[in-house]
């Protein structure tokens, strides 16, 4: 997946206090675990991680430091699985004061959540702390097989921002809000650019995101940006489930063949402070419908479609939802609009088949 912009990672070295260096701390040639070198970092700097599978569930412990791989999220895992105790069972917990946490290039996977007001937040990764304001960047990571309550794959929330780039986020779980990710009173500079949100459900609502802003502005609403965003299965929100607390741009994503709810849906709460504003976006194939609701006059404004994306599917295995070169979402073939959703063409000699959740879902089994 391609970079699109300054992330809080890069924003950070603008910001160590003249006269310091940052560190690089090894695991496992310094440190045997990722949270032993954490527990002796400093604020600004870099705990570097060798290829490996490392069974802990991570504390950033509210420091602004980068925690990063040097292989890539293929070669380096977060086994979050092997939990000690009750309270905290997230395979990442991280956020801290400006300029922030981030993490680099990790697989991600069995984490349960931490207890957050009695319930179950964050699977995979867990962003922000009880009343206090936490910005935090994630980048070229795979956040997948997680369950949670609230978030199976990634719940941030109280005053958070950040950024979420570059990143597969699939086949995650949760109860009641946001399969791949959730988002509930976080602040108004959230960015998820570029991403794949694949496979994740919610028995409740919003299988691939939820955007669950209780404070009473439309200001609140994440940025969206260039996902691709396809077979998420929930009752309500299938793609994406947005409270009428939240107003969300949502630029250049597709948004398909979503299991059981409409492809994004927008509650129906008495106070309305706006609804999604979507630019350039190709909502299709979802069972529940696409332009529906408050944003079905959005339909043909904007550079916004209703078509078949023709993912290359078989064609292409190792990447089934680039496009074929005939998709209506390549690099202007909407008038008005660059690429729509994560991946470029990358298929033209073999003819995609009709889509469906059951055989996208086979071409990762």
């Amino acid at each position: 997946m391609r970079g699109l912009r300054l992330t809080a990672a890069a924003a950070a070295l603008l910001f160590l206090p003249v006269g310091l260096s940052a560190e690089t701390l090894l695991v496992p040639d310094e440190y045997p675990t990722i949270q032993e070198a954490i527990e002796a970092s400093l604020d600004g700097d870099v705990v570097r991680v060798a290829p490996g599978t490392y069974e802990e569930n991570v504390k950033f412990l509210a420091k602004a430091i980068t925690v990063e791989s040097q292989s890539g999220p293929e070669a380096t895992v977060i086994d979050g699985s092997h939990w000690v105790g009750w309270e905290e069972r997230s395979a990442v917990w991280m956020g801290a004061p400006w300029p922030g946490s981030v993490l680099r290039g990790f697989t991600v996977t069995g984490g349960g959540g931490n207890i957050v007001y009695t319930s179950r937040w964050g699977g995979g990764i867990l962003i922000g702390e009880v009343g206090l304001g936490r910005y935090a960047t994630i980048e070229d990571c795979v956040v997948a097989s997680n369950s949670a309550q609230y978030g199976g794959g990634i719940a941030m929330y109280q005053g958070t921002n950040g950024t979420i780039s570059d990143t597969r986020i699939e086949q995650n779980h949760a109860t009641i809000r946001g399969g791949g990710i959730w988002f509930n009173q976080t602040g108004s500079a959230w960015e998820v650019v570029g991403c794949l949100i694949t496979e994740n459900a919610c028995d409740g609502r919003g299988g691939g995101l939820d955007v669950d802003i209780a404070g009473p502005s439309a200001l609140y609403g994440p940025d969206i940006i260039s996902c691709t965003i396809v077979a998420n299965r929930a009752l309500s929100g299938a793609g994406i489930f947005c409270s009428r607390f939240s107003a969300p741009d949502i630029t250049s994503c597709i948004i398909s063949h979503s299991v059981n709810g409409p492809g994004l849906e927008v509650g129906s709460d008495l106070v309305s402070t706006g609804d999604p504003d979507l630019t350039c976006c190709d909502i299709f194939g979802n069972e529940g419908g696409d332009w529906v609701g408050p944003i079905a006059g959005q339909l043909g404004v904007d550079g916004n479609i209703c078509a078949d994306p023709l993912y290359c599917g078989s064609a292409n295995p190792s990447a089934p939802y680039e496009l074929h070169e005939n998709s209506p979402c390549v690099d202007g073939a909407t008038p008005g609009c660059g690429l729509i959703g994560a991946f470029p063409a990358g298929c033209s000699s073999t003819p995609t088949e009709d889509c469906s959740w059951g055989k996208l879902k086979a071409l990762y089994r």
